[in-house]
């Protein structure tokens, strides 16, 4: 499952395996390409008027706001490596038909919270995340306030943090479950909910 090329993504396609990395990367680039943009501004301005204060400096204060978007976003995204790929596609190999979200950093109000796989199934989530303590009991909590917001009432969140314990979880809920379209509309609000 991937939120594609629309609106709310700009281009991204959420939910998949390696997101986490090209959006780090694409917005790496385009901090860097701001900062030096602020720069030239600074310099051609003071070069050219032989003062700081000109339209030019104006234009570089007003590219910071930009620039620190860019910041705040990998301060978000940088803690948090990808799994591996041969974990990846083993999950992947396992799931069967089953809604599956990779990459997603899933936010709400206080604190954000990495999440490596999300399989989604009737009834119930399992969540392979690297949070740990006090993180670990907030992320489930925050999952079902979110879908109770959204009106899916009654779902358990199962968050684990041991690779194996997940792939067997994940092994035997592809035995009996698949992809539906109650699935895929949570899979899609979760989506929009994460950076």
């Amino acid at each position: 499952m991937s939120l594609r090329n629309n609106n709310l993504t700009k281009g991204r396609e959420k939910g998949i395996y390696g997101d986490r990395k090209r959006y780090k990367t694409t917005t790496v680039i385009m901090a860097a390409a701001i900062l030096a943009f602020i720069i030239l501004l600074v310099v051609y301005g003071y070069i050219h008027t032989g003062s700081r204060k000109n339209i030019f400096t104006i234009m570089a204060i007003l590219s910071v706001l930009p620039f620190a978007k860019m910041c705040s976003i990998l301060t978000t995204l940088l803690p948090y490596p990808s799994i591996p790929l041969a974990q990846a596609n083993e999950l992947k190999t396992l799931s069967g038909e089953l809604e599956m979200l990779y990459d997603i950093v899933y936010s709400t109000e206080k604190t954000v919270y990495p999440i490596d796989c999300m399989v989604i199934e009737e009834g119930r989530l399992l969540v392979y995340s690297p949070v740990r303590d006090k993180k670990a009991s907030m992320l489930p909590k925050a999952l079902k306030s979110f879908l109770n917001e959204k009106g899916y009432n009654g779902y358990t969140i199962k968050v684990l943090s041991d690779y194996e314990t997940f792939k067997q979880m994940v092994k035997s809920s592809a035995a009996n479950h698949k992809a539906t379209r109650t699935t895929h509309l949570i899979a899609e609000s979760i989506l929009t909910n994460c950076v």
